[in-house]
């Protein structure tokens, strides 16, 4: 018997819901609530990695952002608004 491999240029499908929390317990804590819940997670500390999660064609179904301890908390938000089409 002979197993093939074949490559597939499909993308992994975006997470349903991203996370932005500075402090780890909570955004531990909330994360595996959610993944308990079944949804899929990407959870960090940084805007700039949850940036990534939401480029064209891969944006979560919701994004949580908690805004204590974040730098700059109102660019973070203005950032989202943009990255997620609201319009001001």
């Amino acid at each position: 018997m002979t197993i093939t491999s074949q490559k597939t240029n499909t993308r992994p499908l975006p997470p349903d819901i991203v996370l932005l929390a500075t402090e780890w317990r909570p955004r531990a804590l909330l994360r595996a609530q959610l993944i308990e819940e079944g949804f899929e997670v990407v959870a960090t500390d940084t805007w700039t990695t949850m940036r990534r999660c939401l480029r064209p064609g891969a944006k979560p179904l919701l994004a949580i952002v908690d805004l204590q301890g974040l730098p700059q908390p109102d660019h973070v938000l203005k950032d989202l608004k943009t990255y997620l089409g609201f319009t001001s």
